[in-house]
């Protein structure tokens, strides 16, 4: 299948030039018309094409692949295919995979060896150390290679990381480059149909031939491989390094791996009489026969390497493998880097929380507020009806109104699925055991069946009451909900990001899909952005016609219904701010929903004519004082209704930092503490203050500033609307957001606060305005004239009108400036993930930098520009990370287990060395009232 130059490839990638065959097949360089980059281009082998099976399988394992970010790694971007002609079959063509790579400037290892000959020690490790590093990294990922050789590790020119210059010949050296490994995940996709982990690599057709030298026993035998089977090849590179041979020799391969299986490896020693005792013992220790007699990971070998030698292993990053003899190190994710886990503190205890929600729902029943005149609500009176240590959610009643179901915190953190028979005094009965993330049920009508959302797995799933083998009902989706005949389900196509309080149902770009159960047909029922924001936290009206739904913009949130034959779609509530979880009472006359009222959500309803032609007022119902009402539901006979009760709090913390490489220098510790919200943290350009948002209970919010050392706080500036998002120019001045119910604009306050002056009025929906250093230019996200959410900017220099810099088909936005000013970075959702992005402000260039699955929120520079401090959602945890955009490597900065909490907006102070952050958790439990209608 070879391609010439020119030939256009998935009607993307024009072909530059073939490079290389192999068992994998093709390999050429292209350039990718729409970034107009050039990457490479490995095509499965011909044996493989038209495999539909080999195919899938392979984009799994380079979905796997994409997993390890680090500069030791070759990047794998995505898989695509092309229509080629099926070898001897005339006229017929079929699809083959390729995968996107990283392109690599430079030479293998095993050629490098060839024309050097055997490398001297310092040589040698100056390789191995970024080897370690690859492998680490993708073992902390859970990914073993299974055909690392010299052969796929490729010494880049990087002239970035030159140490020591040419040799006295004038030939490049080992510190002169970048140590990139390849191929990790594609081995696996060339076996024929079978796992790896029961077939012998023996009949995988001509690959033998490539690898024989270097399969762990385990591999030969057919047995499962762990990441002491890389530990084995690295050994037989290492080996090959520093005396130019190989372990074992044999005439063919078969011969070889008889010996390899029945034989002692060769000496180091034997070959090189002068290598050091530890160097030569390290080798043999990976070259052990059982794997239990190897290293534990190959940060364990560089320990015992950087022993040997006076090799300044500094510039090569031994801090990390000095903190892990230590014991300071932890792993996280794909990183391999120190993890500083941060502390649960006392307020995390069950029982403090437990107390603390006692006391707010005290005061918060004598808040109750009686139902004014007209109103059908009766006397609210809940009671208490979960007693977990964690935080309970979701509730649903089945239909005959016996059963309570919902989704409830174990003690380790994880999300299952409960019921339990109401005014038996049995204890909740756990229906989901192995999900982790289980969320958001819903009873069919007949009582029959419970779907929730998964969010570890994906989707919507559906088990029985009784806890039957979970099936799943549809791959992508959340918050399910059954119409009054049991034939449909609707749900909303992106989930909620956070476990809080102050998460909105649903955000851009979700939108309604309705999936019938009997045909399995599934259609959109709303479009993303008509009505403006997301939609989420559906529910049909009683006669099935209607499906009403919850739209969330940022602060606004809206309740509208659509038509379920029609599409027809009508407002229902948009006077109220922040309108969340509708509900419509079982005789359609009355719609009951959470809104917000001095920062906390209350209940609330209004009165519906049947076909909601007629809408009524909004009533406040009843509120809980500091706590918030969510997720309502009432039972089929409309006597009962259950809520869930939050209570999220939020707060600063620090995390020191070491500015020479950006890892956590020490533990996280509390810098605010109170039930209140402290967000959005940023320093001030001599760091000597700190301004961030302060949210309190029944006031608006405001930017305050704190002084670093000695912890005096004042509020940023004295205006009648809400400020919010300081932006420091370089001359101490801070730019604010600034809004109130008519408009909202952009403030510019001197460090004393005691003026201010307006600066740009904003669009409507314009929302996470930032200034840039030297004041010039503004920023902010908008839909403008068109249907999605891209970022714009403003020259304020030179009086220009905004223009839109971004073309994103979906929400791309939350802009911040480097502070040369010289980069945008934002986030763009892309599927069901959003990533971040980087544009080049002088030439219009963007690029994209993260590509793991999740989420990943950008939110400040390193002070000198190097690094990214972002908020990432992996596996359904948020965490702190940074990302260098120049490599993009990728480290990890906490490690926080909980589904609970999140972490966010972290940001640099202007020497490095600290990371101030926010960090909020929830809890709270369901409440039932007997009495309702």
């Amino acid at each position: 299948m070879k391609l010439n130059a020119g030939s256009l490839v998935a009607d993307r990638f024009e072909i530059v030039r073939f490079i290389a065959e192999g068992g994998m097949g093709e390999v050429y360089e292209a350039k990718d018309r729409v970034l107009g980059e050039h990457v490479a281009l490995k095509f499965l082998s011909h044996r493989n094409v038209g495999d539909d099976q080999i195919a899938r399988r392979f984009r799994r394992e380079i979905q796997l692949a994409r997993k390890v970010t680090h500069p030791n790694v070759c990047r794998l971007f995505d898989v695509y295919f092309h229509e080629v002609e099926v070898p001897g079959i005339p006229h017929e063509k079929a699809r083959v995979a390729f995968v996107t790579m990283e392109l690599l400037d430079g030479e293998t290892l095993e050629a490098y060896v060839q024309k050097r000959g055997r490398l001297g020690e310092d040589e040698a490790l100056a390789i191995v150390v970024q080897m370690c590093r690859a492998l680490d990294a993708a073992h902390a990922a859970g990914i073993v290679h299974r055909d690392f050789k010299s052969n796929n590790v490729m010494l880049v020119r990087d002239r970035r990381q030159t140490h020591s210059g040419p040799d006295a010949e004038g030939a490049e050296r080992p510190n002169d480059f970048r140590v990139v490994v390849t191929d990790f995940g594609l081995a696996r996709s060339t076996d024929d149909h079978q796992s790896s982990s029961t077939r012998s690599p023996l009949t995988v057709d001509q690959l033998i031939i490539g690898t024989a030298d270097y399969m762990a026993p385990e591999q030969i035998h057919g047995e499962a491989v762990s990441p002491q089977s890389d530990l084995y090849a690295l050994g037989v590179v290492m080996f090959e390094m520093v005396t130019g041979r190989k372990p074992y020799s044999a005439p063919n391969a078969m011969q070889l791996l008889v010996k390899r299986i029945n034989e002692k490896p060769a000496r180091p020693r034997d070959f090189v009489p002068t290598i050091s005792h530890l160097w030569e013992s390290t080798i043999l220790r990976c070259l052990e026969t059982d794997p239990k007699d190897r290293p534990l990971s190959a940060r364990e070998v560089l320990r015992e390497l950087e022993a040997t030698t006076t090799f300044d292993a500094e510039s090569l990053g031994s801090d990390l493998h000095q903190r892990a003899a230590s014991g300071e190190v932890r792993r996280a994710g794909t990183t391999t880097t120190v993890i500083v886990e941060v502390p649960a503190k006392s307020w995390r205890h069950p029982g403090l929380w437990l107390g603390a929600l006692a006391l707010i729902l005290a005061v918060g029943l004598l808040l109750f507020r009686q139902p004014p005149a007209g109103s059908a609500a009766g006397p609210f009176s809940p009671r208490r009806q979960t007693t977990g240590p964690g935080l309970e959610l979701d509730p649903v009643f089945s239909p005959n109104g016996e059963d309570l179901a919902w989704s409830g915190e174990l003690p380790d953190g994880r999300f299952e699925i409960f019921v339990q028979r109401l005014g038996s005094g049995a204890p909740p009965r756990q229906l989901t055991l192995d999900d982790g993330a289980a969320f958001e049920p819903d009873w069919s009508p007949d009582g029959s069946r419970i779907v929730y959302h998964s969010r570890r797995r994906g989707g919507l799933w559906t088990t029985t009451p009784q806890g039957a083998s979970p099936e799943q009902l549809a791959t992508s989706g959340s918050r399910p909900a059954f119409s009054p005949d049991g034939r449909y389900l609707v749900y909303q196509s992106e989930s909620s990001p956070l476990v809080a309080d102050t998460t909105a149902p649903a955000i851009v770009p979700s939108h309604l899909f309705l999936l019938d159960l009997e045909t399995k047909q599934n259609r959109p029922l709303t479009t993303s952005g008509q009505p403006d924001g997301g939609h989420g936290a559906p529910c049909f009206t009683p006669d099935g016609r209607h499906v009403v739904f919850s739209t969330s913009y940022r602060a606004r949130s809206e309740i509208w219904a659509v038509e379920v034959e029609t599409g027809t779609l009508r407002p229902l509530v948009r006077s109220t701010n922040a309108a969340y979880d509708p509900v419509v009472s079982p005789n359609g006359k009355r719609l009951y929903f959470s809104a917000l009222s001095s920062e906390v959500k209350d209940l609330w309803e209004l009165d519906i004519s049947a076909d909601l032609t007629e809408v009524g007022t909004p009533r406040l119902v009843a509120g809980l004082g500091v706590s918030s009402l969510r997720s309502p539901a009432i039972s089929k006979d409309g006597k009962k209704l259950v809520f869930a009760a939050y209570s999220t709090r939020s707060n600063l913390w620090q995390l020191p930092i070491d500015p020479r490489d950006g890892a956590p220098a020490g533990e996280a510790k509390a810098l605010t503490y109170g039930d209140d919200r402290y967000s959005r943290p940023s320093f001030s350009p001599d760091g000597k203050t700190l301004a961030y948002d302060f949210w309190k209970t029944g006031v608006k919010i405001n930017a305050w500033l704190m002084d670093w050392k000695s912890g005096e706080r004042r509020q940023a500036v004295q205006a009648q609307a809400s400020t919010s998002h300081a932006s420091w120019l370089a001359d101490g001045r801070i730019g604010l957001s600034s809004w109130d119910e008519a408009t909202r604009s952009y403030l510019l306050a001197d460090p004393a606060g005691s003026a201010f002056t307006p600066v740009e009025e904003l669009p409507k929906d314009a929302d996470w305005a930032v200034l840039s250093r030297d004041g010039k230019r503004l920023a902010y996200h908008t839909r403008g004239q068109g249907t999605s959410l891209n970022v714009w900017l403003r020259d304020l220099e030179a009086k220009t009108p905004a223009r839109q810099v971004t073309f994103h088909e979906n929400l791309a936005g939350f802009p911040i400036f480097s502070h040369d000013g010289k980069w945008l970075s934002y986030q763009v959702r892309q599927g069901d993930d959003t990533q971040l992005w980087q544009l080049e402000l002088s030439t219009g260039l963007a690029r994209q930098l993260t590509f793991d699955p999740g989420a990943s929120w950008p939110f400040s520079y390193f002070p000198d520009d190097s690094k990214i401090a972002f908020a990432g959602l992996r596996d359904g945890l948020w965490n702190l990370y940074w990302i260098a955009p120049g490599s993009l490597e990728q480290r990890a900065l906490t490690l926080s287990s909980s589904l609970t909490s999140y972490l966010r907006y972290p940001t640099f102070s202007p020497d490095g060395k600290t990371l101030v952050f926010e960090k909020a958790e929830s809890n709270g439990d369901l409440f039932l009232v007997d009495a309702f209608l």
